[in-house]
Parts: structure tokens; sequence; C-alpha cells
């Protein structure tokens, strides 16, 4: 399965993003939306016919700083 984000300008018109507008008609890919911490839309997240399901996305309107995604990413100097 292959995700794809359905974009973060809900709040600029909500405009279809793409490649997510295509998800639906490729068979193993999905377009993706974002929950805040109380399950609703997160206030950026696109929305749409092409989004298919929905994660965690982070939001602080809805939570604050509890509401936020904490994210990590790999360095390439911890690898040899």
């Amino acid at each position: 399965m292959v995700a794809v984000a359905a974009g973060n300008e809900f709040e600029d018109g909500n405009p279809t993003a793409y490649p997510a507008a295509y998800a639906a008609q490729i068979r193993g890919a999905m377009a993706v939306g974002a929950v805040g911490r109380s399950s609703k839309r997160a206030y950026y997240s696109n929305t749409g016919t092409y989004v298919e399901i929905a994660a965690p996305g982070g939001d602080f309107r809805d939570g604050g700083a509890a509401g936020l995604v904490t994210q990590i990413g790999l360095q390439e100097s911890d690898f040899d």
C-alpha cells in the first residue's frame, strides 16, 4: 500500500491536491487526510472525494502542544 498525503491547504480554499487525487484510480494507493487529538479533521487537512482514510497528523489547535505529533528523522551520521 502507498499512502499519499491529501494536502494541507484546507484554509486556502481546499483545492484538489495532486498526486493525491489520482490515488483512487491506482490499485494499492490511498489518499490520506489528517486528524487531530479529538479524531476530527485537522484544521489544515484537505478534504474531498479522493480522500479515503485519515491518520493522526497533529493539530496544535486541538490540544495545544499535546495535540502535536513528534517526528524524528534518521540522520546519515547515525549509520556507518
